[in-house]
């Protein structure tokens, strides 16, 4: 429903299994959607996955650099 609070919410559940199975596949579309439609915990969230390297097929240096974008997002919107 693009609705980025629920979007958030289900993308939190599948990163901490919270009644659902883990998936970080699952966790980071449902992220991204909400980070896409600029919603702060959402930017942080996903920073953060990036930051533990939870995020699939992404080099180090990569996840790094993405968890600085991401959390400075998130950071810039108080």
């Amino acid at each position: 429903q693009n609705f980025a609070d629920g979007q958030h919410m289900v993308g939190v559940c599948y990163l901490n299994s919270q009644g659902v199975k883990n998936d970080y596949n699952q966790a980071f579309f449902w992220l991204k959607k909400a980070c896409d439609r600029n919603h702060a915990p959402a930017q942080c969230s996903l920073g953060l996955m990036y930051e533990k390297k939870l995020v699939p097929n992404v080099s180090e240096e990569d996840s790094l650099t993405q968890a600085l974008e991401y959390l400075t997002l998130s950071a810039e919107q108080g």
